[in-house]
């Protein structure tokens, strides 16, 4: 017998090519056991006269996860393992030569069914696009068919969304800086001023200031790119990170916490102060407020933009 139980749980034994071959099914159920042996035998007899044994999206998406998540960041892995928990509820035991047009229609349909934005599903497809993309490279799989899916399903408007960024008037600005508590004003005041992203702004140490130089250092570990980069300091700025050190040197935190602790980049804390202070001045809800590139040079003194991004 090929099956046989240790406890609860079914074991495989049988011979192949001369070979023994045994292990744990991981699995209680004698239905589930013997499909799994079945696979074992496939994988077995297509490895001896050289064909590529199918694997699974379940197999691809583990391995992808193993592998592919510790090249990320916290923020994109969290992206990546919820568009994973998604797929698998609509892709569990198929197998990657099976994903097709019909698939991906059915769970874009599926998705948008159940009120997520276009954009959110762009996202999961294109995690699935990754994946099958690691797939090739490990010769588990030979095409991708998420990527003419989302080049056709682009113009019928499965894209990503409008960038969601405000600017602020300079009025709308100094209105928000005196309705803000002065802690809370200073860093909104820094953020507007470097530009710098809320794990960078968070990750930011006393030791990461070149003061003489007047700008700070973006560790390539903290930066986006993942390369270092240097971002002036206006004279405003400045003078914040100036007060912020006072006379603390190394790494340690810029702008710490009561506790003395650096902030968490998911921390509601600023962002529920920057939502009050929008009420108290009366302006319309801001997310943390961040220039764009283009428009950076519009805060240096004597610039008249007179528009702020957020």
């Amino acid at each position: 017998m090929p099956l046989r139980k240790r406890g609860t749980i079914y074991w495989y034994r049988f011979s192949h090519g001369g070979r023994v071959h045994e292990g744990s099914l991981r699995t209680t159920s004698r239905t589930r056991a013997q499909k799994r042996l079945e696979k074992l035998r496939q994988e077995l007899t297509a490895a001896r006269f050289g064909e590529r044994p199918r694997r699974t999206f379940n197999e691809a998406a583990l391995r992808f996860a193993k592998e592919h998540f510790k090249t990320l960041r916290p923020k994109s892995r969290l992206r990546y393992g919820t568009s994973l928990a998604v797929l698998t509820d609509h892709l569990d035991g198929i197998y990657l030569d099976q994903i097709g047009g019909s698939h991906l229609s059915a769970f874009e349909r599926a998705r948008l069914d159940a009120g997520v934005s276009p954009s959110t599903v762009r996202r999961d497809l294109a995690c699935l696009s990754s994946l099958l993309s690691r797939a090739e490279e490990w010769d588990w799989h030979q095409g991708n068919p998420v990527k003419p899916y989302l080049r056709s399903r682009a113009k019928a408007g499965l894209r990503e969304g409008e960038a969601r960024t405000r600017y602020l008037s300079l009025a709308e600005e100094a209105a928000l800086l005196a309705a803000a508590p002065p802690k809370a004003g200073e860093v909104f005041a820094f953020l507007i001023d470097t530009g710098l992203r809320k794990e960078e702004f968070a990750s930011l140490l006393v030791s990461d200031v070149d003061f003489s130089r007047k700008e700070v250092r973006v560790r390539p570990e903290v930066a986006k790119s993942r390369r270092e980069r240097r971002v002036p300091l206006l004279p405003r700025a400045l003078e914040i990170a100036q007060r912020r050190a006072g006379d603390r040197i190394g790494a340690v935190p810029l702008f710490p916490t009561t506790a003395g602790k650096r902030y968490s980049p998911n921390s509601s804390v600023l962002y529920e102060a920057l939502q009050k202070a929008c009420q108290r001045a009366n302006i319309p809800p801001v997310s943390i407020p961040r220039p764009a590139p283009h428009l950076w040079l519009s805060a240096a003194p004597g610039a008249s933009d007179g528009h702020r991004a957020c």
